[in-house]
């Protein structure tokens, strides 16, 4: 059995006024309640707030939720979480935000949960400041108000992953965090909270690198599948252990991918395996890997937005899930010092051989994940002319709004 620090995590008790190391959660209604139109022209799809959407899905009302930022990874102002709710023609039913002033805010992904409400994964950074990174859980209702939240003990967060709801409605997420001052020291854990935010119980897992956290899986009533990647150092590798519900760690296995510039977030297969994308090394075109129930790799594939690989393009696949005969993905293509059609949010499909069905480019999109919606189509969120974007998409790659 492994031993644990009986203390990690910080509840909050007063959901109506948060207040955690002097940050003041703000919330506030909608303003508008039209998807709006940037000065440039009107892109396809719907835009809203400045900033960028990196998780969308649609609700148990055919509307949708968006989570994101209201700042971008490449701007030097802070940034707040936002929460998003529309209806199904992307028009703004309301709007929440939290943050404050001197410290970023992020947020990594969300969902609805089965009693109507969201819950959010983010992180607490203050690492401009060597005040360190600490991971933040949020429970709101169905209208965006928080019910609860959670913030890590521990300041140094280097990776985390989260949050699944499991079938006992409970939620699960895994995360490495540096053990020593100098941050060259890791540790791996993965831990369960129930429905009012209570620790249920906390593992220690052996990681065998160290960042890289992708996905956290439940893949039965006793059975977990946890993905790890690492591209630091040359440790070209990725990481898939399968887990009982206590922590106990069921098998392992590690996979050189020598040609893996990094991956991002994948999905589970229809046959049980696991599908993850990213980008390749050198010409740093999409990357993705299929494995199956048992970890073994099945195929590879590199992939191109444009079908002409040169060294001035960076191409990156963000998020991959199963569709009907195959899998769609959403990511970016830029293409350094050139204004061509090479550049832009970029969406496509696969077969279940990883065949290329389609590719379609969108001038000044980041396309950040895709979900499925329960018409058949999907939603993809992302960023367009810097403002918080979502795309509808028929599974031929047809724009839909």
């Amino acid at each position: 059995m492994i031993k644990m620090k009986s203390v990690f995590l910080k509840k909050m008790t007063n959901p109506s006024i948060i207040v955690l190391s002097c940050l003041l959660f703000i919330v506030f209604g909608c303003s508008e309640n039209e998807p709006t139109v940037p000065p440039g022209g009107e892109p396809p799809g719907w835009t809203y707030d400045n900033g960028a959407a990196f998780y969308a899905e649609e609700t148990s009302d055919g509307g949708y939720i968006i989570f994101g930022n209201s700042g971008w990874v490449y701007e030097i102002t802070f940034s707040d979480i936002l929460l998003i709710k529309t209806d199904g023609s992307g028009n703004v039913q309301w709007r929440k935000r939290f943050g404050t002033q001197d410290v970023d805010e992020k947020v990594l992904t969300g969902r609805q949960t089965r009693d109507g409400g969201y819950i959010i994964f983010g992180l607490v950074d203050s690492s401009w400041d060597e005040r360190g990174s600490n991971m933040w859980l949020i429970k709101t209702d169905d209208k965006g108000n928080i019910e609860w939240d959670i913030l890590s003990a521990n300041d140094s967060i280097a990776d985390f992953w989260g949050p699944l709801q499991l079938v006992n409605g409970h939620f699960l997420m895994q995360h490495v965090f540096y053990t020593n001052s100098a941050k060259d020291q890791y540790e791996t854990r993965i831990f369960e909270v129930d429905e009012n935010g209570t620790l249920r119980w906390m593992r220690k897992l052996d990681f065998p690198f160290s960042t890289g956290l992708s996905d956290v899986y439940e893949l039965n009533d006793s059975e977990i599948l946890c993905v790890g990647t690492n591209a630091e150092r040359g440790e070209k590798v990725v990481w898939i252990a399968k887990i009982s519900k206590s922590g106990d760690v069921l098998w392992q296995k590690i996979y050189d991918v020598p040609e893996m510039g990094s991956l991002s977030y994948g999905s589970l297969t229809p046959d049980g395996g696991y599908i993850i994308g990213g980008y390749k090394y050198y010409y740093q075109n999409g990357f993705m890997v299929r494995f199956n129930g048992a970890g073994d790799t099945l195929w590879t594939r590199t992939l191109d937005a444009d079908g002409i690989r040169n060294s001035s393009e960076w191409e990156n696949i963000y998020h991959v899930i199963p569709m009907r005969n195959g899998f769609i993905f959403a990511g970016k293509s830029t293409t350094y010092g050139m204004d061509t059609a090479a550049s832009g949010g970029w969406i496509g499909a696969l077969d279940e051989n990883g065949n290329t069905l389609w590719n379609r480019l969108i001038k000044e999109g980041f396309c950040f994940s895709v979900s499925p919606t329960r018409d058949g189509n999907y939603i993809v969120a992302g960023r367009m002319y810097e403002k918080m974007w979502l795309l509808k998409i028929s599974p031929e790659g047809n724009i839909l709004n």
